[in-house]
């Protein structure tokens, strides 16, 4: 079978199968080679939930992310402009965190040292340019480099085909699978400071009217600040470091002074596929066509508001592994397999701008009910346990205001 995209969710997804005893040919541009402990923290950084953590653990990759860099968080909170906070978890550190944050480089690192480790796995660092699907054939090619190399051209076969290459993914427009979804007003700036104070283990969202600022812990004296707002707004900061420093101090002055390292902005969508892949046709036991299956970025994406994109995608994978288990690679696995994860996938992007649109507004009435909701939602036992099943199986909520 073929895995086009090395990334977080392609590389868990080739572990995954090799370990069933697939054979697995993974094929992307860029494998992350390399990785070093003195080099700057990565702007793209992943809140991994504890039900990820598990699954990382056990396909191998958590010893390679632990040799690396990853801080767990024992705490999330969000408020809006009353202060009134709702927090998940706990305000001292224990042996339980919700979760850990890990750059995307650190994930990505992990998982192909991983990959290496497998007999059954073929790694071919090449990109997709176009699938036959009637001979079920990928044609690949790496381009020529700067030190001289050649340009190679790869024919690969394959029965079944596991699109992880993102949001823009050839897998998907190749197959003839349309995508829904939006295009949002703001943009969202990502920076990485080095704090004078420590910074708690505990990540926290505040909401106004006009912007949404978070901040993740990276380590006892780094953070990644983060901002969404209107798309001018963040284009007209970004001219230097100084003075992006001066628009975020007065929002971020609760974690005292700091100094910024890196940053950068992007623009925000949400966006699903139509199908997430194509059941194999076959006839007389003869597979006609092949089985096509769409993960991640791949098959959605959503506004990083909650940090549950790659999560959403581990979980595409957890779920996909288990259709293989029960049914193998038949439309009955692939019906399941899009059943499932399309509800969760498509609960939670909607249910963000819900979230992102009730918590801004400055409408009165809604400002009374938020209030009351905030403070009414960590009273009760049901929906304590409902939540933190849904968020990580092991977040407790508790409110202060």
């Amino acid at each position: 079978m073929l895995v086009v995209g090395a990334g977080m969710v392609g590389g868990a997804l080739a572990i995954g199968l090799a370990k069933k005893g697939y054979d697995v040919t993974v094929l992307d541009p860029n494998f992350t080679r390399a990785w070093s402990a003195a080099s700057d923290y990565d702007l793209r950084i992943s809140a991994v939930t504890a039900d990820n953590i598990e699954l990382l653990q056990s396909l191998g990759v958590w010893p390679e992310i632990a040799k690396c860099r990853a801080n767990p968080f024992f705490q999330l909170a969000v408020t809006d402009s009353s202060e009134n906070w709702l927090e998940f978890g706990d305000s001292e550190e224990g042996n339980h965190p919700l979760g850990y944050m890990i750059e995307n480089s650190v994930l990505q690192y992990a998982v192909f040292q991983q990959l290496q480790q497998y007999p059954n796995i073929q790694l071919l660092e090449a990109g997709l340019q176009s699938i036959d699907f009637n001979n079920r054939v990928v044609k690949a090619e790496t381009k020529a480099s700067p030190e001289g190399g050649d340009e190679s051209h790869y024919e690969v076969e394959f029965e079944h085909l596991l699109g992880c290459d993102g949001a823009n993914s050839k897998v998907r427009e190749q197959s003839g699978i349309g995508v829904s979804g939006k295009q949002y007003k703001d943009a969202c700036l990502l920076v990485n400071v080095k704090t004078e104070k420590p910074v708690a283990k505990r990540t926290w969202e505040k909401f106004s009217a006009d912007e949404i600022h978070a901040l993740l812990p990276l380590d006892p004296n780094h953070a990644c600040l983060i901002v969404y707002a209107n798309k001018e707004t963040i284009s007209n900061w970004s001219s230097s470091k100084d003075q992006l420093a001066e628009h975020l101090n007065s929002r971020f002055e609760s974690i005292g002074p700091f100094s910024v390292e890196s940053y950068g902005h992007f623009p925000l969508q949400r966006q699903s596929a139509n199908r997430y892949g194509i059941a194999p046709v076959t006839q007389n036991s003869e597979l006609k066509t092949p089985f096509i299956a769409l993960f991640g970025d791949a098959a959605h994406t959503i506004h990083p508001l909650a940090g549950q994109g790659v999560n959403l995608g581990f979980r595409d994978v957890e779920c996909f592994l288990q259709q293989v288990d029960k049914f193998g690679f038949s439309q009955q696995a692939q019906a399941r397999y899009e059943k499932q994860r399309r509800l969760d996938n498509e609960f939670m992007a909607h249910s963000l701008e819900w979230v992102g649109w009730g918590m801004r507004s400055e409408n009165k009435a809604l400002k009374r009910v938020r209030a009351f909701g905030l403070n009414i939602l960590g009273r009760l036992p049901g929906m304590q346990y409902a939540l933190s099943a849904y968020a990580s199986r092991a977040w407790k909520v508790s409110t202060k205001g």
